[in-house]
């Protein structure tokens, strides 16, 4: 089956590594792409290009659209929970604004005005 990879060195593609060694999914899949960028391996996926582990933030509209499909075992998901850390002695307006700007889009997909973004 064709894969589209986050590759060895992007941060995803290690929590991926484990679940590839227990059920022996290397054997099954052909690199075909790799980039370390998930928004660069959904415009593959969405053209019909392999299968890729995605975020689900990023690609829910895709999801809901028709351009995707969720495939495979629900063993085979991998559950990440991003962590963002500021030190609170060294805020400024331009820190605050992207904080808050964060905190509001935290449980919110990955689009704009409705639009998908690329």
């Amino acid at each position: 089956m064709p894969y589209l990879s986050f590759g060895d060195h992007a941060s995803i593609g290690k929590h991926l590594l484990p679940l590839f060694k227990e059920y022996e999914l290397a054997l099954r899949l052909n690199k075909v792409y790799e980039n370390s960028m998930a928004g660069a391996l959904r415009i593959r996926a969405r053209a019909g290009d392999g299968i890729a582990w995605l975020p689900k933030s990023l690609v829910a509209p895709d999801l809901e659209n028709g351009l995707l499909v969720a495939t495979g075992q629900e063993y085979l998901k991998v559950n990440l929970e991003i962590r963002l850390l500021r030190n609170i002695d060294y805020i400024n307006r331009l820190t605050q604004s992207i904080w808050s700007f964060l905190n509001i889009r935290q449980d919110s997909p990955l689009s704009i005005h409705g639009k998908m973004t690329e």
